[in-house]
């Protein structure tokens, strides 16, 4: 996730999807809170599970941020510049996956003797263990590595297009396709894990395409945003659809398809990204209103407290399912996104540590 603040100029659009992405990953774990608390054949968890649709794609909307902005042509890149830019997100990372494990070790009743301070603290945080949230940032660490590298090789549309048809084949179409029973499925799989096409896998379609749109798709005619507006929904609806199917045959929650790794999430998330763009660029090219940046720029903050602020309001008793998910979870997400905001937003004035942590 790039820090929003580290531009000069803020672009509109992006501004604006960075604040729709992070109220989308609050609203994936304010729907979770209580996924296995109820039955799956109650509306409560038929509830969560259309709401945890949507917010699986924020994640993805932010990696396809970072890859308009720092692939595109007028962003200027360097080895020594894209290796303080990792290390620097290699010590937040670190440095918040400590501060979670202190919270649980603390909440688990340990002592400070060095054994268990070694055993129940250190060790796990050294080992990557701990809070569920954090898995992005070492993604985010490998996309920044491979910038330089991707900056050049994918500076030509063409070459983009030709990357992206391949990566949404054989990355994203194929894997999920083999998440089903139909004839002949296991010569396709054991074909495909074969072969080394696992390269072509993973998040590094979302950066790519974010700068594919950002550099060279033009604003969509008003049928064009009428059929991806339609692609969205037909794929969103189809992820909800199967997922309760699903859950519904094994009595248990499923995520079958809530995966931003599934064709349906990929063009989903894709879809949001390219109309909340035109929305954004309505304004022209004007730079975002200062409110806007403002909140842009605590959103990495957000995304890395909020966690601990659904820690606390669950520990004093609130739940999402009092009276109904279908009210408690937008209001909770609102509640969590403006806490959060205002625990970023101190924590960015701390003097001297407060630019290094969020």
């Amino acid at each position: 996730m790039d820090h929003p603040n580290q531009y000069k100029h803020h672009i509109y659009y992006m501004d604006f999807l960075r604040l729709i992405a992070c109220v989308l990953i609050v609203l994936v774990h304010v729907s979770a809170m209580n996924w296995d608390d109820v039955s799956v054949r109650s509306s409560a968890w038929q509830t969560m599970n259309i709401y945890d649709c949507l917010g699986i794609m924020g994640v993805p909307l932010f990696i396809m941020l970072s890859g308009a902005l720092m692939l595109r042509a007028d962003y200027s890149v360097s080895i020594r510049k894209i290796l303080g830019k990792t290390f620097a997100l290699f010590i937040v990372y670190h440095v918040w996956l400590l501060f979670y494990n202190f919270v649980d070790f603390v909440k688990e009743g340990y002592s400070f003797r060095l054994y268990e301070m070694k055993e129940y603290l250190i060790l796990p945080t050294m080992r990557g263990q701990g809070i569920y949230h954090l898995w992005f940032l070492p993604v985010l660490m490998v996309l920044y590595l491979l910038v330089p590298i991707l900056k050049a090789a994918f500076s030509s549309k063409k070459i983009c297009e030709y990357y992206l048809a391949l990566y949404v084949i054989l990355g994203l179409l194929i894997p999920t396709l083999l998440l089903f029973e139909f004839p002949y499925k296991y010569l396709l799989m054991d074909y495909y894990n074969r072969t080394s096409f696992v390269m072509l896998t993973g998040y590094i379609g979302y950066f790519v395409a974010g700068h594919y749109i950002h550099s060279f798709v033009k604003p969509l005619t008003k049928k064009g945003k009428i059929m991806t507006a339609a692609a969205v929904l037909i794929c969103y609806a189809l992820t909800v659809v199967v997922c309760s199917m699903d859950a519904l045959q094994k009595d248990a929650p499923s995520v079958i398809l809530n995966n931003p790794l599934a064709i349906t999430d990929y063009i989903a998330t894709v879809g949001i990204y390219l109309l909340l763009r035109d929305a954004g660029m309505s304004r022209g090219q004007k730079e975002s209103p200062r409110w806007l940046s403002c909140m842009s720029g605590l959103t990495f903050g957000i995304y890395l407290v909020h966690p601990f602020v659904l820690e606390i309001l669950s520990g004093i008793g609130l739940t999402t399912l009092i009276p109904h998910p279908i009210l408690m979870i937008p209001v909770m997400t609102v509640v969590v996104f403006m806490i959060s905001g205002v625990i970023s937003l101190l924590l960015q004035k701390l003097p001297v540590i407060g630019k290094y942590i969020v």
